[in-house]
C-alpha cells in the first residue's frame, strides 16, 4: 500500500497492558520491564494463599473459596484482607483505598 507510513513487521510497539497486575509498561525497555516485574511480583504476593488453620468457610466452588474475617480474629488474617482490599480498591478506583468500614 503506497499510502502505508510504517513497516509493520510483528514486532510489538507502544505501551502493553499486563491483564494480571495492572501495569502498563513498554516491551524491550529494561527500565520499564523491571518495574513492571516488581510490581506484577507484589501483586502475586498478595494474592498468594494457601489457606489458614482455622479459617471459616462462607462458600466453596471450583473458582476458590469465600472466607469469613471477623473482629479479634488473627493479625496475619487481617493483614491478608489489608493485602486484597488494596488490589480491589485499586482496581475500583476508590480514593481512600484499604480503609476498612467498621459496622455500626
Amino acid at each position: 500500500d503506497p499510502r502505508q507510513l510504517v513497516l509493520e513487521a510483528g514486532q510489538d510497539r507502544g505501551p502493553t497492558l499486563c491483564l494480571t497486575c495492572g501495569a502498563v509498561y513498554t516491551k524491550g525497555n529494561p527500565e520499564d520491564e523491571s518495574s513492571h516485574e516488581k510490581t506484577h511480583n507484589e501483586m502475586r504476593e498478595k494474592l498468594k494463599f494457601p489457606g489458614w488453620k482455622k479459617e471459616r468457610k462462607c462458600d466453596e466452588d471450583l473458582d476458590g473459596r469465600v472466607l469469613i474475617v471477623q473482629p479479634g480474629d488473627s493479625r496475619h488474617m487481617w493483614k491478608k484482607v489489608q493485602d486484597v482490599l488494596s488490589i480491589v480498591d485499586r482496581d475500583l478506583g476508590f480514593a481512600e483505598p484499604g480503609k476498612i468500614r467498621k459496622p455500626d
